[in-house]
């Protein structure tokens, strides 16, 4: 590449863009769709990026691990994080997005509350 063609980081003010625990946690198998809003005020970018965050496990009713990429039907078997039951565990994450801005985490089995805290992008 052409010098300074790259990819550039961006940082951002920590935010946490996903929680389950008020709501619903993933379920067994279970795909969700996480927008990444790490555009202007909060917005998606519109495109696809690289988002750098913090996963962060809770509450699993059995070992398991999770996945995040920005293809829902392409998650491979390759964990960003593993978890033991009733453990609450958090690891670095560095994930492309789709092209609308979106993640996607996988459970791969029991259920289990996530949380996703975003520090920045490379775009």
């Amino acid at each position: 590449t052409t010098p300074g063609t790259g990819a550039r980081y961006h940082p951002l003010t920590p935010t946490r863009l996903h929680d389950t625990r008020p709501n619903t946690p993933l379920g067994s198998g279970e795909t969700r769709q996480l927008p990444m809003l790490v555009g202007p005020n909060n917005t998606p970018t519109g495109r696809s990026v690289i988002v750098i965050g913090n996963l962060t496990a809770t509450g699993a009713t059995r070992t398991t691990h999770l996945t995040i990429g920005p293809d829902p039907t392409g998650l491979t078997a390759t964990s960003n994080l593993n978890v033991t039951s009733a453990e609450t565990r958090a690891n670095a994450v560095l994930s492309p997005t789709d092209p609308a801005s979106n993640w996607h985490i996988r459970n791969n089995t029991g259920t289990i509350h996530t949380l996703i805290d975003t520090t920045g992008i490379l775009a």
